[in-house]
């Protein structure tokens, strides 16, 4: 096995331990889930919005990085927010595995670049 391939595994299992520990016991987002950034202060509201609008376009770096800075937050987010945001991030990490393993080369790329994120090797966007 070389080198590239070793690490590319790594990032995938380490992709898997993060969905398996993020996502949900329901599998979906409830309707209060939802909902859960309407009232949210402006900035919280503004950081959940980005998240969202990457997480649909497929922009999976952006998209998971958003939730993650979310989720550094966690003092400034009620709880129902916080869980929503674990389960969307499960969920998304979830898509993009499927996505790599079905031969997807931008979703492959993401695991790269988000691997190397996680060993400090690319800063974050």
């Amino acid at each position: 096995m070389t080198g590239s391939t070793a690490r590319f595994l790594a990032t995938i299992l380490l992709t898997l331990c993060a969905v398996v520990m993020g996502c949900s016991k329901s599998g979906s987002r409830s309707a209060k889930g939802r909902h859960a950034f309407d009232a949210a202060a402006p900035e919280v509201k503004e950081a959940w919005n980005k998240a969202v609008e990457a997480d649909k376009a497929n922009d999976y770096v952006t998209a998971i990085s958003a939730y993650k800075q979310l989720l550094s937050q966690q003092t400034n987010l009620q709880e129902a927010q916080v869980a929503t945001v674990r389960e969307v991030l499960g969920l998304l990490n979830q898509r993009l595995v499927t996505a790599s393993m079905n031969g997807d080369s931008v979703a492959r790329e993401a695991l790269n670049t988000l691997g190397a994120m996680d060993r400090g090797q690319v800063k974050p966007h």
